[in-house]
């Protein structure tokens, strides 16, 4: 999953009325009956006796790990961003009030969850409330408590819409850069992949849990093992706030999640009066766009906190954006869908795939592939989401459409069923993978889906990407898969040079070296590398540079497919130039190893680290004031699965550590292992958790 869009499970107030719960019964949460079992990693073992008890340890658990992220991320969608961040922060709190997520949530709250729900969702906030009570020295902003299940529920809502990449369309709309969209940012991705026992030599069905994500912060991936009596069993890993994991496994089933990059969102073009203000034609009649003030708070230096008031709109279609090109209309499902938390929840309850297939058919989660594998031998792909089933053929929706006609007014109800959306279930190859490529590209070439006879107007992506023509050439080299090699091809660096986007890199070869000399060494650098991530390859930190000053260069499409080609042979002589001076400058030599280029710290540790974008285990980075590269986001939590009804085997490695404290001996007790591929191996076995128990403690 790629890094801007990952704000996933933020706590949002709307209002300083909703201080007090929605949920107005009593929620008993018997604290000495719930522990939190931490082994010597510091990963919390979390025992509750019902699924809101248990919630409420997980939460607490949480806390005592990382709050501050937790914090960050509440800031966020709780419209406190400006006041922490500045007019950065400002930016999200106009975004969460311009889709009208609080009205979205009041209204539809009710309707939207079980009554159980209801209850996990009220004890989530009371765990994070009374944290925040009992530490205030740990409270950033002190009006961002309490939080009610409203709060809980917006975050969801802010977070899916990120992973829908609402944050790719908005700026080009209020920057009157409209479809064919142009995000000038290469997908961070993630992976998942699934190998069926007929193709193992041990007989397990084999689960490749790993997600990008960035490596800390409100982002990021925090392990965690929660257990109730009531059927709640999983392990894997929750995005900070998170009331359940999102990835992971319950011992009967496993599952991870990739971002896919389908059409989740339309723009319209609205014909406004040529003289009566914000008025816009609508089948033939003239409508007025409701007009709200939005009032932030922003930090700036020096001079405190300013309260500004920015002018938000609202049409037929949903919220408007006025620029000197026109007025643009947004309309998605991703921001007016309330139910992703509850359907995790369910996900993790499930017991075998009927059970989690007819979990799927809530159909809550508005967006995310889905690689899946359980101990009754089923392996499954789905390009989940939510996708609009009645808009109209004979409109291009990847581009501005008319916004003066119910013709465009797709149904918000009406979707694409569950089984009429791309899926595998037990290919004949044996093995299916989800790396953000296209859902018609998953598998082996005898195995793929046939892209004819889906919605045509969904938008499916069609391209590949690099990870995943990689794994087109390692998994039909293996017949039979043995862990080692499963390993090696999760952990594998090679970049290829097949992919669109990444072909233009030969264009670095097309350089004349009788007119830039200077640039004769850094080409034939360039022609022998093997574009390898590994942390000792000396010809490929060149490469990684020259690349990422290029990738700054380079402008996609909403499919990623580049338009570098136009790019002028110029513009390729400019990155590699500034490569080679950035390499001489800081390194003295153009034969860096990657690891003394890009490395990775925290407190004080100073570590090489492997990696480069759109790879196995890649590594997207920024330069550090020193001269070095520094990670931003990428591969961090990994859970590799083995799973039949002989049993469960499950190893996983955190980039840091479990605790975001820096006083904590579990800040940074993983990375040695991170960077060395070494894995921990986790179980659910509660005796052998307790015999090799750091901590055994109930939340307060």
């Amino acid at each position: 999953m790629k890094k801007a869009c990952i704000a996933v499970f933020a706590l949002l107030v709307l209002s300083p009325v909703y201080s007090q719960y929605v949920l107005q019964e009593e929620v008993l949460i018997r604290k000495d009956s719930i522990q939190i079992i931490r082994d010597h990693f510091g990963v919390p073992h979390v025992y509750g006796p019902t699924d809101e008890e248990a919630i409420y340890g997980l939460m607490y658990a949480m806390c005592e790990d990382d709050f501050r992220s937790m914090q960050e991320a509440l800031f966020m969608s709780k419209c406190l961003n400006g006041e922490w961040k500045g007019v950065e922060g400002a930016t999200t709190d106009y975004v969460v009030q311009f889709l009208r997520i609080p009205q979205t949530v009041q209204q539809n709250y009710e309707t939207s969850f079980s009554h159980k729900f209801k209850r996990i969702l009220k004890s989530a906030c009371l765990a994070v409330n009374k944290y925040a009570e009992l530490h205030p020295e740990e409270v950033l902003i002190k009006k961002a408590f309490p939080l009610n299940e409203y709060d809980y529920v917006a975050g969801y809502i802010l977070g899916e819409s990120f992973m829908s990449a609402i944050h790719e369309v908005l700026p080009k709309m209020f920057e009157d850069k409209l479809p064919p969209l142009d995000p000038a940012k290469l997908p961070t991705g993630s992976n998942g992949i699934a190998v069926h026992k007929s193709r193992t030599v041990d007989g397990y069905n084999y689960l490749d849990i790993n997600s990008h994500q960035p490596l800390e912060g409100p982002y990021s991936w925090y392990e965690c093992h929660v257990e109730s009596r009531e059927g709640l069993h999983m392990m894997g890993a929750a995005l900070i706030g998170a009331v359940t994991p999102n990835i992971g496994t319950n011992g009967n089933i496993g599952w991870t999640h990739t971002i896919n990059y389908n059409d989740y969102y339309d723009l319209f073009k609205l014909t406004m009066h040529p003289t009566r203000k914000d008025e816009y034609k609508f089948d033939g009649e003239w409508k007025k766009l409701e007009k709200e003030k939005i009032k932030l708070k922003v930090k700036i230096k020096g001079l405190g906190k300013l309260s500004v008031g920015k002018d938000a709109y609202w049409s037929v279609y949903g919220p408007v954006v006025k620029v000197k090109s026109g007025a643009y209309a947004l309309r998605g499902l991703p921001y007016q869908t309330l139910g992703g938390a509850e359907q995790w929840y369910k996900m993790c309850k499930a017991n075998n795939f009927h059970e989690f297939y007819d979990v799927l058919k809530m159909q809550q989660i508005p967006c995310l592939n889905i690689a899946y594998a359980d101990k009754f031998d089923t392996i499954f792909f789905i390009s989940n989401g939510l996708y609009p089933s009645d808009r109209d053929p004979s409109f291009n929706w990847k581009n501005v459409v008319r916004g003066d006609t119910s013709l465009t007014l797709w149904d918000l109800k009406k979707v694409v069923p569950i089984e009429e959306i791309p899926q595998h279930i037990n290919p004949g190859c044996g093995y299916l993978y989800t790396v953000n490529q296209s859902p018609f590209l998953t598998t082996s070439k005898d195995c793929n889906l046939n892209p004819n006879g889906y919605c045509p107007t969904t938008g499916w992506q069609t391209r590949p990407f690099n990870r995943s023509v990689r794994l087109e050439q390692l998994m039909d080299t293996v017949k039979i898969f043995d862990w080692e090699t499963f390993k090696r091809i999760k952990f594998d660096k090679i970049m290829t040079d097949t992919v669109p986007f990444i072909a233009s890199v030969e264009k670095f070869y097309q350089i004349d070296t009788i007119k830039n000399p200077d640039l004769a060494l850094p080409v034939r650098i360039l022609m022998s590398s093997k574009r390898s991530g590994e942390i000792t390859d000396t010809t490929t930190s060149l490469f990684l540079l020259a690349f990422m000053n290029l990738m700054k260069e380079v402008k996609f499409d909403v499919e990623f497919v580049p338009f570098s080609v136009e790019l002028p042979i110029e513009t390729y002589e400019k990155c590699l130039r500034k490569a080679k001076k950035h390499m001489l400058k800081h390194f003295g030599t153009l034969y860096a190893p990657i690891g003394k280029v890009q490395r990775l710290r925290r407190g004080n540790k100073d570590l090489p680290l492997f990696g480069l974008p759109d790879v196995m285990s890649p590594m997207y980075c920024d330069y550090a004031k020193d001269g070095t590269i520094r990670p931003n986001g990428g591969e961090c939590y990994v859970m590799l699965l083995k799973i039949s009804d002989k049993g469960i085997h499950m190893e996983t490695v955190q980039v840091f550590g479990q605790s975001s404290k820096p006083d904590s001996k579990h800040y940074t007790d993983q990375m040695e292992m991170f960077i060395n591929h070494q894995t921990k191996t986790m179980t659910f076995d509660k005796e052998v958790i307790l015999k090799n128990a750091e901590s055994i403690t109930n939340p307060k």
